[in-house]
């Protein structure tokens, strides 16, 4: 239940027809006229580091344009927030692929970024010269310039979407949804109408996979008083009923089992927390090591080492 909106978001573009469908409504014409559409290929590889993944989640593909072979990216800003200086990221996104090509004896390929958000201010472009305050021109040829491509869902209607931006209904429906998934009211009212759009696709084995991918996403993304009235709108489009009531209580019993287990884990720092207080002077970096361990076999070893230590050290290396 962790991750919803990148494994929603992976499981749609990693299927080629959601992808072509990206790309047509991303890229300028004479870019998405010039790419092999046949040699469209998913990658397995991911060119995000543990830094990166502070930021991006990626679909790679390759194809051939123009008889070069080039990756295209798919860029998933997981956050939902404007990143200050995207092209910071994007540059060390680049090496990474880049070094990759040089390990493998590979010519170095090109790499189309393309950035999905979905957050609810309008995603800032501007040219990495901005970034330089008052920057004397004759400088510029040493400022590694370079564009990328944005979807940003908060600049579109939800009529747009549905009409224009995309062709395919999983992308319609994903997009709507993605578009409003921070506002409570919105998905509460407007539910059915983003469903029906897929009303008869979803009655197929592909759509009816589909329509759970979403269910997961919807009930670990929104209030337990919106659930109800998800499953209640879902029902009259679609004939799969059984399906997806029992998807629901799943749904709604992992949730009540990972909430036990998430109050655990916070009961246990918190007792490791005030009792080492007492005993040793934690640090700042002490207390945040303790924070953020949700491995609850450590926190327990830390626990029994701390009733007969002598000092901190101890009982924290059980922790790493």
């Amino acid at each position: 239940m962790n991750n919803t909106h990148d494994l929603l978001f992976k499981e749609n573009f990693s299927k080629k027809e959601n992808a072509l469908d990206l790309l047509k409504a991303v890229l300028p014409l004479n870019i998405f006229n010039k790419i092999d559409t046949e040699s469209l290929t998913l990658e397995n590889a991911s060119f995000t580091d543990k830094k990166l993944k502070q930021y991006f989640s990626d679909l790679v593909y390759s194809c051939s344009f123009s008889n070069t072979k080039i990756k295209i990216s798919f860029l998933f800003e997981h956050k939902s927030y404007f990143v200050k200086y995207p092209h910071l990221q994007l540059l060390r996104y680049f090496l990474k692929i880049w070094e990759q090509n040089n390990k493998n004896k590979v010519p170095l390929e090109p790499v189309i970024p393309i950035i999905f958000y979905h957050g609810k201010k309008k995603w800032e472009y501007i040219d990495i010269e901005q970034y330089f305050n008052n920057l004397d021109k004759d400088l510029f040829k040493y400022i590694p310039s370079f564009q990328y491509e944005l979807i940003d869902l908060s600049t579109y209607t939800d009529d747009e979407i549905k009409k224009r931006l995309f062709g395919t209904i999983e992308n319609k429906i994903l997009a709507s949804i993605m578009k409003n998934i921070h506002n409570k009211k919105i998905i509460d009212s407007n539910i059915r109408k983003y469903l029906e759009i897929g009303q008869l696709y979803f009655n197929t084995e592909t759509g009816l996979k589909f329509l759970e991918a979403l269910l997961i996403y919807l009930f670990c993304n929104m209030p337990e008083e919106s659930k109800d009235i998800i499953i209640n709108e879902t029902t009259k489009i679609t004939s799969k009923e059984v399906n997806i009531m029992t998807i629901a209580m799943k749904l709604r019993q992992e949730g009540k089992v990972e909430g036990k287990i998430e109050g655990k884990i916070e009961e246990k720092k918190s007792t490791l927390y005030r009792q080492m207080n007492k005993k040793f002077q934690l640090s700042h970096k002490d207390v945040e090591l303790i924070n953020t361990c949700d491995d609850t076999a450590k926190l327990d070893d830390a626990l029994d080492e701390f009733v007969f230590a002598d000092n901190k050290e101890t009982v924290l290396m059980k922790l790493r």
